[in-house]
């Protein structure tokens, strides 16, 4: 599916962690319900959808991410950004 593209694409199952559940607290947190970037991937007329937010505390590189269609929260490098093309 375009949700498991995605996440492959963006290597969040390789992330370094994965909050599972993450609750509105989770995001406003971590500056995804005004996120930073807003990736859009569209294949075959399907569009989904990750909102990248703030760094991480411990790790000014790394930064909190979430797909649409997945309840978790994962923690990317931010070298992933370069990777997209900006509109």
């Amino acid at each position: 599916t375009l949700v498991n593209n995605i996440t492959d694409e963006c290597d969040l199952a390789n992330s370094k962690r994965t909050v599972t559940e993450i609750t509105d607290k989770h995001l406003r947190e971590h500056g995804l319900v005004e996120p930073r970037y807003t990736v859009r991937v569209t294949n075959s007329g399907e569009t989904v959808e990750a909102a990248i937010g703030d760094a991480t505390a411990a790790d000014s590189d790394k930064l909190y991410a979430v797909v649409e269609g997945k309840n978790d929260m994962y923690v990317i490098p931010d070298a992933i950004l370069s990777t997209f093309t900006t509109t």
